[in-house]
Formats: structure tokens, sequence, C-alpha cells
């Protein structure tokens, strides 16, 4: 077994399947990193402690700074979710750092 495929494993044993996104219950499928694993995928941002189980559509794309199907509303509303009424006052160079961080922070107190 692969480095990725026992970390895949026990972030999913870790989420019990479930994206791990606030108060989405739709099950996980994809492995997202909080920190990006950049152009070649650097080895060293596969921790556990950097990676979530997400549901594809919306918080895989969103984790990724992406809209998911719902656009720009939804991306709203899920960042509000998120990070709270603070979220509108993070400058747009720091959203990225500051999705990360409340991101990391439930699996930390998980």
């Amino acid at each position: 077994m692969s480095v990725r495929s026992d970390l895949r494993e026990s972030v999913i044993e870790r989420s019990v399947g479930v994206c791990e996104w606030p108060e989405c219950f739709d099950p996980g499928g994809e492995l997202a990193h909080l920190r990006s694993i950049g152009m070649g995928g650097r080895k060293s941002a596969d921790t556990i402690d950097n990676v979530m189980w997400l549901c594809s559509d919306p918080h895989a794309r969103l984790s990724d700074g992406e809209y998911g199907s719902g656009g720009a509303p939804e991306y709203l509303s899920e960042h509000l979710k998120l990070m709270g009424p603070a979220f509108l006052e993070i400058p747009a160079n720091l959203i990225a750092w500051e999705r990360a961080e409340a991101l990391r922070g439930l699996i930390d107190g998980a």
C-alpha cells in the first residue's frame, strides 16, 4: 500500500466516510488538501493534518477556492458557515489561507 492510500484510508476513517465541511452530511468523495500540493504534487503536503474528506461538489471545489455547482451564492453561504461573518472582512489575497486555517481547526478539534 502507498503512503497516499494509507493517508486516504486514515482520513476516511476519521470522517466515517462523511464530508468534513461544517453542516454537510453527504458522503465524502475526494481527499482534499487544505494547503495546496502545488505543481507536481509535493509529498510534504500529504499529512493527516493537511487533508480532509470532502464531497466532490461543492466542498472539494470550495476548498480549492472554486465555485461549486451553486455558483457565487453557494460560495458565500458555505464560507459564512465555515468562518462566520468575519469572512466578509478577509482581504481577497488571504481567503485561501484563512479557509485552510478554519478547516484545519475543524479537524484539530475532531
